[in-house]
């Protein structure tokens, strides 16, 4: 510590004394400006100069370069010779950036540039990303902190700044009982508002389980009365629109219910015979009314369940095989027969189309003729001059209305089609008695008589007919 002080006084007594010497030398050069004679003669400004430079060297330490540069200060004044020293511990050797030479003066110029030096970024003592880095220390050191503080009073010749400066008044002294009341009095403070916070958030619990539980049973009671309103018209529907043997077991239990409790009613009203005769007879009237109506309602649902029956029927027949693969998968196939039985159900849905056109009309006859027409059998014969006789008729002109019935015989015709395996090799799984398919090819094809399907005529089925 003594050395860096003493180092730091000889290098300021150097640099006063060559401070000294050129202040001397400027007053020297600012006399003759103005005029004034020279104190000092030439060879006494040599012996000046000569001592400055000895000052100078005797400055420079070891590791510092000192170059001349002289300066011009005008005409008729003498050049000033300064010296400039150069710190080398602190420049790096600069790269060769090329240069040229002069033509006519034969003067070589380099190109050079310069760059004030960067601080390093992390210094060797705080290097990152290395094994120091992911090195616990540790290290236990006792010291007793300072409190020292430091002021600098007002002096002449320096100026003090004490805009920011404010007073500080000392406060009372604390004692360690006063603090631990202190203490206490925060502590029960945070337990407070601690023991809230817990209240708060278990009564929000508790109100988000309770406002759940709620919405759960407020859709349960929805849903129960959802499925009862289902339940209720569901018995209505069964009621007015029956459909299967429960649903007229139900009707039929009903009204024979409905006709005891009438009949005892008039029993217990204790009536004449002849008024009772009389209410019997209206509620018979009644009881062969309702009759009537289920056995319109029976009709009714057995003709919409017997086309239920069969579309279901040819829908099967149509749908795709169901093929096993060695992966495991499955995979739906198309075979010849399926394709058959797709082509005609929708020629059994053509035929009971409602509300056709005239042309729209004999074009599906048209279609079912020459499909039937592959084989020759009494039943494609029949369904043939069927087809057309209601040609003929509605070429006639005849009202669809007295066709009804015409029209029903074709279709029932064309299902029965449908469902002789050997016109339809998919009906064979729907036989009452099953049929081994290879004796069906052998015995029965062969009685069927199958011709190939010819070529469509120009014109129509109606010239066809009357022909």
């Amino acid at each position: 510590m003594d050395s860096a002080v003493q180092y730091s006084g000889e290098n300021g007594g150097a640099e006063s004394d060559f401070g000294s010497l050129n202040n001397l030398q400027q007053g020297m050069i600012a006399q003759q400006q103005k005029g004034q004679p020279q104190a000092m003669s030439q060879d006494q400004q040599m012996q000046l100069q000569l001592q400055m430079m000895q000052r100078q060297n005797d400055y420079i330490r070891e590791k510092f370069r000192a170059i001349d540069v002289e300066i011009d200060q005008g005409p008729d004044i003498p050049r000033h010779l300064i010296q400039v020293l150069l710190d080398y511990t602190q420049m790096d050797r600069k790269p060769y950036l090329g240069g040229f030479k002069h033509k006519l003066t034969s003067v070589v110029y380099h190109h050079a540039s310069t760059q004030t030096p960067r601080q390093p970024k992390y210094t060797e003592a705080d290097r990152k990303l290395s094994r120091e880095t992911q090195t616990v220390k540790v290290k236990k050191h006792h010291q007793q902190t300072f409190r020292d503080q430091a002021t600098q009073m007002e002096r002449p010749g320096f100026l003090l700044n004490t805009s920011s400066d404010r007073e500080v008044v000392p406060g009372r002294y604390q004692t360690a009982d006063e603090r631990d009341i202190i203490v206490e009095r925060a502590t029960r403070c945070i337990q407070r508002w601690t023991r809230g916070w817990m209240g708060r958030k278990r009564a929000a619990y508790l109100r988000a389980r309770k406002a759940e539980r709620e919405s759960f049973l407020s859709e349960q009671e929805l849903l129960a009365q959802k499925e009862a309103e289902m339940h209720r018209r569901k018995e209505i529907l069964r009621r007015m629109h029956p459909r299967t043997a429960e649903d007229f077991d139900i009707l039929f239990n009903e009204l024979e219910a409905w006709r005891i409790q009438e009949t005892r009613k008039v029993k217990e009203a204790s009536l004449e015979k002849e008024q009772e005769s009389q209410i019997l007879k209206q509620l018979l009237h009644k009881e062969i009314k309702l009759l009537q109506t289920i056995d319109r309602l029976r009709i009714n649902a057995n003709i919409e369940n017997r086309e239920l029956r069969i579309q279901a029927m040819l829908t099967e027949m149509a749908k795709p095989k169901l093929f096993d693969l060695r992966n495991g998968n499955k995979v739906d196939v198309h075979t010849h027969f399926t394709t058959r039985a797709k082509e005609l159900q929708q020629l059994y849905n053509g035929l009971n189309l409602p509300l056709l056109t005239v042309d729209e009309r004999l074009d599906v006859l048209l279609h079912v003729k020459w499909t039937v027409k592959e084989f020759d059998a009494p039943l494609t014969r029949q369904i043939v001059e069927l087809i057309d006789r209601e040609a003929d008729l509605l070429n006639r002109g005849r009202s669809p209305k007295l066709l009804e019935g015409l029209r029903k015989r074709v279709s029932n015709l064309f299902l029965n089609f449908i469902q002789t395996p050997e016109f339809n090799p998919e009906a064979t799984r729907f036989q009452v008695v099953p049929m081994d398919f290879e004796q069906y090819i052998f015995h029965r094809v062969s009685d069927a008589k199958a011709r190939p399907l010819l070529p469509k005529p120009p014109g129509t089925i109606g010239a066809e007919a009357t022909a």
